[in-house]
């Protein structure tokens, strides 16, 4: 199996400039912080999930355009909590799939860096707001 790719902003921060960047000058930006809010769309059971996988995911891991795949997460999340025993194998991978690229796992867990570099800003959080995203932003 491919070694998955360094994010850019990750190669930023080390001491060697970022390898093979004219590969990497027209990467998609960050689109925002993804809602916290479920899509209106969901069911009751789906939308708690949603919620689950959002407050559970750490921070900087999920953006705008990860909504599909959280919806995916929150579909075989609420179909697991209904029935465990009656998902299949391939359904339940996929769930550790989707769990695994919203760093909801351990190992993907112990692979999320934040690192305070001058190249990258920390966005505020307002606690008593009612959007408690993080994310970063470059710094240009």
């Amino acid at each position: 199996m491919a070694r998955h790719r360094t994010p850019t902003e990750i190669l930023a921060t080390r001491a060697s400039p970022v390898a093979r960047s004219a590969d990497r000058q027209n990467e998609p930006a960050k689109n925002g912080a993804l809602e916290k809010s479920p899509p209106a769309h969901l069911k009751p059971a789906v939308a708690k999930c949603w919620t689950a996988i959002v407050d559970a995911a750490p921070f900087g891991v999920l953006w705008a355009a990860d909504a599909l795949i959280v919806e995916i997460g929150a579909e075989l999340l609420a179909e697991f909590r209904k029935n465990p025993a009656g998902m299949s194998a391939s359904r339940l991978a996929r769930l550790q799939s989707v769990l695994s690229m919203c760093a909801l796992t351990p190992t993907d867990r112990s692979r999320v860096l934040v690192v305070a570099a001058p190249r990258l800003l920390r966005a505020a959080r307002d606690p008593s707001g009612p959007d408690h995203s993080h994310y970063f932003i470059h710094d240009k």
